[in-house]
Formats: structure tokens, sequence, C-alpha cells
């Protein structure tokens, strides 16, 4: 298991291994030469606009994984140790009878809170 602030070799081995799948899928998918068809040229382009923003945001993820324990090591050392104020919103219309009870129930679950109509 990846703890904060510690990178296990068996995260890494991962990684290195999506690495791997994702550059040999790229790499067949521009060279791989097969029959040449109008349709399935105008097929493939229509489907690499349509899966661009998915292969883009696999992409990112990709790159920033190996930070993550990183991330949270330096969260860890600067946080001061308090909660952070949570902002509950409450939709009622024509409410009158429970919203006092609902309010009531939100205070009891929470140290630090401010009071907003």
């Amino acid at each position: 298991m990846l703890r904060i602030g510690k990178i296990s070799p068996r995260s890494i081995t991962l990684t290195a291994l999506a690495y791997l799948l994702t550059g040999s899928i790229f790499y067949l998918a521009f060279t791989h030469t097969g029959e040449q068809s109008e349709f399935l040229s105008s097929l493939r382009i229509v489907l690499a606009i349509i899966l661009l923003p998915i292969i883009l945001k696999f992409l990112v993820q990709l790159l920033v994984a190996p930070f993550s324990s990183l991330v949270d090591l330096f969260r860890e050392r600067s946080g001061s140790g308090e909660k952070p104020m949570v902002s509950v919103l409450i939709p009622a219309w024509n409410e009158e009878v429970g919203i006092l009870n609902t309010q009531v129930s939100g205070f009891k679950n929470s140290r630090n809170y401010s009071l907003s109509y």
C-alpha cells in the first residue's frame, strides 16, 4: 500500500507498466499501416476527435500520478492541524417546522461552523 510520503516499489512498477502500455498503444496507432480505405480513414479521424479529451485526461493522470505522495507529504507538513470550515446548504421551501431540527442536527455534528441566512 502507498502511504503518505512513501513511494512503494509496487506503485513504481504499476506506473511503469501503465506508461509502457500507453506508449505501445500510441506507437501502434501511429505506425500501423493496414488496408487504406476512405471510409476507415474518415472513421479513424472522427474517433480520434471524439476520444481526444479522454486520452488527454488519461495522459495527464499518468504524468501526475507519481507525484501524488509528494503532494500528500507537503500537505501534511504545512497543515496547521485545524479542520477546515464546511458550508452546508439546506434547501428548504415552506419547511418552517422541520428546519429547526435540521439545523440542530447539523450543529451537533460540527465543531467549527458559522450560521448564514
